[in-house]
Order: C-alpha cells, then sequence, then structure tokens
C-alpha cells in the first residue's frame, strides 16, 4: 500500500498549471491512478478575499486558514488515494503547492506562531507529509518575454521585479525538504515541462530517467549570512546484504529533535556512476528494529550535518561528517541531475578540493565501512 505524494509548486508564471496538467496525463498513460490536491489559495482569493486591501492581522489569519484548509483537502484526497492504493502499488498524490508555500507570505516569527498554535512542527509539515517538491522558476527569471497575468486573475504580482521576489521565497521555504528539485527556465517550455515529468519519474521508481549524483570534497566554506540555509541532522545505517540481495539502508532526518525516518533501496546500473534509488517512509519503530536486527555488521553509523541551501537555481547539499569518528569534520558537497551533461557551477562561498564523483572511498557506504 504504497502512495507517492508529490508537490508542484513554483513562482508566478512559471508554467505550474500546464506542468500539472502534463504530469497528469503522462502518469496516466504509465499506469498510475493520479489525484489531484488544488490550490487552495487561489479559491480563497477568488472567493472575495483581498490581500491587497487586508491589514497584517487579517493576512496572518488568512495564511492560518490556508493552512487548515490544505490539511482539511490533503487528508480527503488521501484517503480517496489510499482506497486505490489497495488495488494497484501504482497510486500517486499532485498537490498543486503544499503547507510550505505559506511561509512565502509570512516571516519566520509568525509562521513559526502559526505552527506553533496549531501543534505542528515544519520537519512534520514540510519532510513527514510530502516525498518530493518540485519548483518551478517564475518565467519572469530567465524567460521575461512570457511573463504574463492573463492566465490567472488572482496572482498578486503584477511585474518581473515581484515575481521574481515571490519565486524566491517560494523556494527558500522549501529549503531543507529531502527531496527539492528546481526546474528552470535554462530550456524552451515544451523541454521545462518534460524536465518536471523526468524529475516525477525518478521519484516514482520509473526507470527511465536516471539519477547521477556529482560529489566534491571540499576544504572549507563560508555559508553568506543572507544565505536561506537549513541544518539537517542526519543518521544512517546500511543494512545487511544478504537478506534482500541489494544495497539497503535506514535513515533518520530532522531538525529540533523532529525527525522523519527513511529506508531506501539503491540499484546500480550498467554505468559505474549512475544509480536508480526507491525510498520510502517507515515509522520510527521500523528504523529501530533495523538498526537492532539488520545493521551490516561491517559497517559503522554515519551521523553528520547538512547544509541545504539554494545557489543559482540549484539546489545544493553540504554534508560534514560527525561520526565515525575517523572521519569526523570530512565535508562534501553533493549536487544530483537527471542531465548527464550538465555542467555545475561550485558556489563561490565553497572552497572545492576536487571532484570525487564514483570515488568508492567517499561514498556514504566506503565511509561507513569499520
Amino acid at each position: 500500500m504504497s502512495i507517492t505524494k508529490i508537490v508542484i509548486t513554483g513562482g508566478p508564471c512559471s508554467g505550474k498549471t500546464t506542468g500539472m496538467s502534463y504530469l497528469v496525463e503522462k502518469l496516466r498513460d504509465l499506469g498510475f491512478a493520479v489525484f489531484i490536491v488544488p490550490e487552495i489559495a487561489t479559491e480563497l482569493i477568488l472567493g472575495g478575499f483581498n490581500p491587497k486591501t487586508a491589514t497584517r492581522k487579517e493576512i496572518i489569519k488568512f495564511e492560518k486558514l490556508i493552512i487548515k484548509s490544505q490539511l482539511y483537502h490533503e487528508d480527503i484526497i488521501s484517503e480517496f488515494a489510499k482506497d486505490a492504493s489497495e488495488k494497484s502499488d501504482k497510486v500517486v498524490i499532485l498537490f498543486d503547492r503544499g503547507v510550505m508555500d505559506v511561509r512565502a507570505y509570512v516571516d519566520s516569527d509568525e509562521f513559526q506562531a502559526i505552527l506553533d498554535n496549531m501543534q505542528k512542527t515544519i520537519v512534520g509539515l514540510r519532510d513527514r507529509r510530502y516525498d518530493a517538491v518540485l519548483h518551478m522558476v517564475t518565467a519572469a527569471e530567465g524567460a521575461a518575454d512570457f511573463y504574463t497575468l492573463d492566465n490567472n486573475p488572482a496572482r498578486l504580482e503584477t511585474n518581473p521585479k515581484d515575481a521574481i521576489e515571490a519565486c524566491k521565497k517560494t523556494k527558500n521555504a522549501w529549503v531543507g525538504h529531502p527531496h527539492l528539485r528546481i526546474i528552470d527556465n535554462s530550456t524552451n517550455f515544451e523541454e521545462k515541462i518534460r524536465r518536471v515529468l523526468s524529475e516525477a519519474c525518478q521519484v516514482l521508481g520509473v526507470p527511465s530517467p536516471i539519477e547521477k549524483e556529482r560529489k566534491f570534497l571540499v576544504s572549507g566554506f563560508k555559508l553568506p549570512a543572507n544565505l536561506a540555509v537549513q541544518k539537517i541532522d542526519i543518521e544512517q545505517v546500511y543494512l545487511n546484504p544478504a537478506r534482500s540481495g541489494v544495497e539497503e539502508r535506514v535513515r533518520r532526518r530532522g531538525q529540533n529533535g523532529n525527525f522523519v525516518y527513511y529506508r531506501t533501496c539503491k540499484l546500480t546500473t550498467a554505468e559505474s556512476d549512475t544509480r536508480l534509488e526507491t525510498e520510502n517512509q517507515i515509522s520510527g519503530y521500523e528504523y529501530l528494529h533495523a538498526l537492532r536486527h539488520d545493521a551490516d555488521a561491517r559497517c559503522q553509523k554515519i551521523v553528520k550535518k547538512r547544509y541545504c541551501f539554494l545557489w543559482q537555481n540549484t539546489y545544493y547539499e553540504l554534508d560534514v561528517i560527525v561520526s565515525p569518528k575517523k572521519h569526523k569534520g570530512l565535508t562534501l558537497l553533493e549536487i544530483e541531475s537527471t542531465d548527464r551533461n550538465n555542467n555545475l557551477l561550485i558556489p563561490k562561498f565553497v572552497k572545492v578540493q576536487r571532484e570525487v564523483t564514483g570515488d568508492p572511498d567517499y561514498s556514504n557506504f566506503g565511509l561507513s565501512l569499520k
């Protein structure tokens, strides 16, 4: 009974509506039962609420109501999806924006106050609730000639500058999610939409697009004060391959004492530097059971601090190893892409020593060996 949950979000005039429609059509062609949660904010604005004339108090109330309504709609659609998952293992829910989009329209203290009032956590709403987040960049950034207000009467951003700022805030709202992907305007629109499908297929385990991870050994870094960074605590343990015949690991990932747990299976393709991963959320009990009964005796637990950030429309993960002790302080920069020919930019505030992509000594498994 597996249901994959994917958020499609983005800046104003990013092609999100077209991307959603394309995804629904293509995923159904691939045999998936597809369910959709509509965008709540647009419905409420078209229903009569005007953010342009509202007071700050009214805005905060509005955003809190969006979260409540979003959660309500998501839970209803999830019930339908559960019924479908009893008949098929190919079920997906597409969310036209997610709860964390609200974070783009209030400041950090206001957002935290809303969550505290609702007894919710960022980890619970960002990481536990959704399997992947695909952010489509506004046309105002890189394709300004195509920016328009005509296709959404609820759009508040009347010029490209405001659209770019809104897009940046929305991207930053999701930083820290383990599967955030940025779909920019570096290609024409048709290819942009196909890239959305490619990323969704990778999450769903459809083998046509293959993920390629680039990894770099870092000798030093200094993250800018104005960079939106999320600090994530991660620990992971490799499992005994004799039990399943494939490489598997379990992982705990979270912030501020709140965690989400995952079980990952890695399948190696004919090309040594590529892989296809399937990943599912598990319970904390399942995680502890795997640690105690299924751990690979050759390996030690990996504990690391991960710094997640966006730079130049690319999502970066900077890992600092805490243990095993022999690797303490080792720092690696990781970037994932489905584009084999992607010439990735290294942030200027990260000092790279060399690329270690494909080097078994710097793989997570290699680092875990006793």
